[in-house]
């Protein structure tokens, strides 16, 4: 995705301890081939914590717009499973900062607005370009996670 994108990020695989299950895994997928910084430290520990924002669907903040002096880290790519507050327990244990995308106020008919880390980087990648998180959330947030409109008329 990336590379066919204008897109102005630097990713980061942090927390990649060698011989791990989320290791192997992302060899198998050719992880050592992809044009990303990877390490075995956490996030916390190779940035400054004062710039790192944790994205997090639970976060009472929503971001307007993206400082591109901030660190933005995507969570879960080992979740195999949804875990409410999760990452806002991982942020307040190391004093950490969250955000969370506007999607319960752009799109209220979303069913959840938990997200994988592909439709993430998307989202942030399309805001970065457009500046419109109607039209990024719109084009980037997968129609099966939205709830069909109900019609005002009732079929007799």
């Amino acid at each position: 995705m990336l590379k066919q994108s204008p897109c102005p990020v630097h990713l980061h695989i942090t927390s990649l301890t060698p011989g791990t299950a989320t290791q192997v895994l992302l060899s198998t997928q050719g992880a050592e081939n992809w044009k990303v910084e990877r390490s075995p430290k956490p996030p916390w520990e190779l940035f400054d914590k004062s710039k790192i924002v944790i994205l997090s669907p639970d976060s009472e903040n929503v971001i307007e717009s993206f400082d591109m002096d901030k660190v933005y880290m995507i969570g879960g790519i080992v979740d195999r499973s949804v875990r409410k507050a999760r990452t806002l327990g991982k942020a307040a244990t190391h004093d950490i900062q969250t955000a969370r995308f506007p999607i319960q106020e752009v799109l209220p008919e979303r069913r959840t607005h938990i997200l994988n880390i592909d439709h993430a980087l998307k989202i942030i990648c399309g805001h970065l370009h457009t500046n419109d998180w109607h039209k990024v959330l719109s084009e980037c947030v997968p129609m099966r996670k939205v709830r069909p409109l109900l019609s005002s008329a009732v079929a007799a």
